[in-house]
């Protein structure tokens, strides 16, 4: 992969929103360019960095000018964002879209710890869950 083929104003957008870019959709998007796609691949990166909604797959799909597998829009999915907090500093951020819930630690001193101790504590609720569900 090499940078060198996306433009320096697409670059400026990516560098603006370096959380949301990761490898497959960066890797994909410098095909695009090298193969003459230019307009596309930068609408669709400034598409997904103006659009925390839109998921890489979903802007990938929007890239490669297939219809979106998904009945769902990003608008229509349902995104809830939850901030726990120490006193007044951020500890940990929680976001749950559709099926999926995602877990940011603000720091890598109590991730490695909380992790382990999360993943356990989650899959004795999932279990509990399981069990009342099929109980009734």
């Amino acid at each position: 992969m090499s940078f060198d083929d996306i433009p320096k104003e697409t670059l400026e957008v990516i560098s603006l929103n370096p959380d949301r870019f990761g490898f497959n959709i960066i890797y994909t998007m410098a095909a695009k360019f090298r193969d003459g796609k230019t307009e596309e691949a930068h609408k669709t990166i400034v598409e997904y960095a103006s659009n925390e909604k839109l998921t890489v797959d979903q802007a990938l799909e929007i890239a490669s000018g297939t219809p979106q597998k998904s009945a769902k829009t990003a608008q229509e999915k349902l995104v809830v964002e939850s901030t726990v907090k120490d006193g007044t500093a951020k500890f940990a951020q929680l976001r749950s879209v559709d099926k999926t819930l995602r877990i940011e630690f603000s720091s890598e001193d109590s991730s490695e710890d909380m992790r382990k101790e999360l993943t356990l504590e989650i899959e004795l609720l999932i279990r509990e869950f399981v069990r009342k569900k099929s109980v009734k």
